[in-house]
């Protein structure tokens, strides 16, 4: 832990348009969020990372920012929640958190809530927005390494330990805020994000694609059948025991095109790490260098200006390792 306090100590005097270096945007306070018991979505995703950051910062590799956690932030990661999700459910959230409360229903308990999630999931959408700031107008790569994740999360309900869902909030903020009106999200999570998948169907401004592995949660979803209204969805299922030489070639020849041939104004990548060989959630075969290769592909097609954020990714031996890779290509 002492080295994510120190991370931190320092982050504000380091300036990422003047260095041009990767932005990490991450703070102490996304590990308030917790169980109380064992739980694959720990605060220790984000503590266990804190080390190799610290190690790239000395090194001059990175920049890393704490999320704006000023009333005015607040108030606007509010506004883009409740127009990304129904105001009555995110009220729900809420109110029950203040109250203490574990859970938001007894058929998610899954997902589970403390008094300080709410806030917790605010400052997680300050950090995810703070990110499409600084690529819009820097134009370089930044990195919301946040919790809880999102990209589960439906209108309406929370799911698969996601309580709002932070991408479809950001790409809605750079199509009302910054006036952009062609967003790419790519999906390399295990998982399918079928809470991205339901909000942005009918949003021909938006494009998602996801590459995940059939049979597992959320199950019936992520179908190659799921095209949205204006084809703007694109599923790449991928089986059981799935290596990287699988895997890569429906990333370069197919999720990869379909964004790009959009000629989007903004990439998003929804970075969940639970393809890990060593994640317990999945049973995908990747392994942690893999994901320096597919931030090599990804700036290839796009540049620097890409904005990640976390999503999964439970093996704790394994996370540090995959999140610098992904940041490696950007140095």
């Amino acid at each position: 832990m002492m080295f994510f306090y120190t991370l931190l100590a320092v982050s504000k005097i380091c300036s990422s348009k003047e260095s041009g270096r990767p932005l990490v945007i991450t703070s102490k306070k996304f590990l308030n969020h917790k169980f109380g018991g064992y739980h694959p979505e720990c605060p220790e995703r984000i503590s266990v990372c804190s080390k190799i950051l610290q190690e790239m910062k000395e090194a001059n590799h990175i920049c890393i920012q704490e999320p704006d956690d000023s009333y005015r932030m607040q108030d606007i990661s509010l506004s883009v929640i409740k127009n990304v999700h129904e105001p009555s459910y995110v009220e729900k959230v809420s109110t029950l958190c203040s109250r203490g409360a574990r859970h938001l229903s007894a058929w998610d308990e899954d997902t589970y809530i403390n008094k300080y999630s709410f806030n917790q999931t605010l400052l997680t959408q300050a950090a995810w927005l703070t990110g499409v700031d600084h690529v819009i107008k820097n134009r370089g790569m930044a990195f919301s390494l946040s919790r809880p994740p999102g990209h589960h999360a439906s209108y309406r309900d929370s799911m698969g330990f996601c309580l709002f869902n932070f991408a479809v909030g950001a790409a809605h903020y750079a199509i009302n805020h910054h006036g952009l009106d062609r967003i790419g999200i790519i999906d390399f999570d295990v998982h399918y994000g079928n809470g991205i998948a339901d909000l942005v169907k009918s949003n021909p401004k938006i494009r998602y694609t996801s590459i995940h592995e059939t049979g597992i949660f959320p199950t019936g979803r992520g179908g190659v059948e799921e095209k949205g209204d204006f084809n703007n969805i694109l599923n790449n299922p991928i089986k059981y025991g799935t290596k990287f030489n699988t895997y890569e070639p429906l990333l370069t020849e197919k999720s990869i095109p379909f964004i790009k041939e959009f000629n989007p104004s903004l990439v998003i990548v929804c970075a969940g790490y639970d393809a890990l060989s060593s994640d317990e959630l999945s049973n995908v075969l990747l392994q942690p260098d893999d994901y320096r290769k597919i931030s090599e592909h990804l700036k290839q097609a796009f540049g620097d200006a890409i904005l990640f954020g976390l999503e999964g990714g439970y093996s704790l031996q394994d996370l540090p390792a995959a999140v610098q890779s992904t940041l490696l290509p950007f140095i």
